[in-house]
């Protein structure tokens, strides 16, 4: 199934964040923060139901930062099974939704259905 232009920023941002922070495999709160930084029909429907994007991604940042390591000299990342469950599930809201492409929307439902970690948390608020 082919990906919207947004789900394809999410990941590469994904991989970017927890580059920053010295990580050594991307997870599911990496995407979440990536996801909070793209303009896509995922942050609009956050925003609808009253989330405040910019300072949930500004918050977001904050935490994830505190518990950044020592950069990784690694030059490839891994990613947890909650990324790849995350992506996983993203690809089949898409289908059950009968969409053509999996986009934004489709992570945040995917994100939404994580049972453990910090993402389980940011939509408690």
């Amino acid at each position: 199934m082919s990906t919207s232009q947004s789900y394809q920023s999410i990941i590469v941002r994904a991989r970017e964040i927890a580059k920053s922070f010295g990580n050594s495999a991307v997870g599911a709160d990496h995407l979440l923060v990536a996801l909070l930084h793209e303009k896509c029909i995922a942050t609009t429907t956050l925003q609808a139901l009253g989330y405040n994007v910019e300072r949930s991604a500004k918050e977001v940042m904050a935490i994830l930062g505190q518990t950044a390591t020592t950069p990784n000299p690694a030059k490839t990342l891994n990613y947890t099974p909650r990324y790849i469950k995350v992506l996983k599930d993203a690809e089949d809201a898409a289908r059950k939704m009968q969409s053509q492409e999996v986009g934004s929307e489709h992570l945040l439902i995917a994100l939404l259905k994580v049972s453990t970690g910090f993402t389980v948390e940011f939509f408690k608020l």
